[in-house]
């Protein structure tokens, strides 16, 4: 695709259909990644607000280390 892009010509034929369902596919994916990783912060936070049995510190920590996550595999797209 990139060597079509560029303007080469390419004898082999792009499968148009199957190539947009994977990147359908791909979009998503990434966006249900993000999305879990979301409500395990959502989740870690009322554990956090509940007085859960683990130390603050912890689910705290943990809630962080979702919301990077989900920040990580953000993209403007998933708008």
């Amino acid at each position: 695709m990139r060597r079509l892009a560029a303007g080469e010509r390419v004898n082999a034929t792009v499968d148009w259909p199957n190539l947009i369902e994977e990147v359908e596919d791909l979009g998503r994916a990434e966006f249900h990644a993000c999305e879990s990783l979301l409500r395990q912060a959502m989740l870690h936070l009322l554990k956090l607000h509940s007085g859960a049995d683990a130390p603050a510190a912890h689910w705290r920590a943990e809630t962080l280390g979702f919301l990077d996550n989900a920040a990580a595999r953000f993209s403007p797209a998933m708008r």
